[in-house]
């Protein structure tokens, strides 16, 4: 990954970076509710939208690269998704933070653990040969910011976004994507 300071963006991106954390705030503060900081960096492989750069400082990277692209297409709704995704993952890894200080926590031990030994695995998302990583899609910690990212995409968009699944998740990925959309709508969102 080619990371540098990226210091010179449309005013216009940056609202709309802005406007994802503000109307997906409802959705994430469910289980989440740190101020998370966002900053713009260029990597010029555009599939690679966001990362999280910061555990301790609840910071997330957005690839400027992306964001240009998706605004040639008019394609913001992939950004939105990809940066839940990612934000799934700050909540998971203040978890895991929580969980080795003896905190409270909102998740079970047992998917802590699974966490924290998935952490230490380090797969990437694609092979040497540029295919999909299966593994890394089976990893519950991505399974479980892919499920939290698609369910907020269908319950704010219904039919007007297909996110992207990954292909080794099956029937039991859209019931915990239903668990979240009938939690959404308990809460009124």
């Amino acid at each position: 990954m080619v990371e540098r300071d990226v210091t010179i963006y449309s005013g216009f991106d940056s609202f709309i970076i802005d406007s994802i954390f503000k109307d997906n705030y409802p959705f994430y503060s469910l289980f989440y509710d740190e101020n998370i900081k966002w900053k713009l960096y260029e990597d010029k492989d555009v599939s690679i939208v966001a990362t999280v750069t910061s555990r301790k400082e609840y910071l997330l990277s957005i690839n400027i690269n992306a964001i240009m692209d998706a605004s040639a297409y008019g394609d913001y709704k992939s950004i939105e998704y990809y940066i839940l995704h990612e934000i799934r993952h700050i909540y998971q890894n203040e978890q895991i933070r929580r969980y080795k200080a003896k905190e409270v926590v909102e998740e079970p031990e047992s998917i802590i653990k699974e966490w924290i030994k998935e952490k230490k695995l380090n797969l990437k998302r694609k092979n040497e040969d540029g295919s999909d990583n299966v593994d890394f899609y089976m990893l519950k910690k991505e399974y479980d910011a892919y499920a939290f990212a698609y369910a907020v995409m269908k319950y704010r968009y219904e039919n007007e976004f297909d996110p992207f699944i990954p292909e080794p998740y099956k029937r039991p990925f859209l019931i915990q994507v239903k668990r979240w959309m009938d939690l959404f709508k308990r809460e009124g969102i």
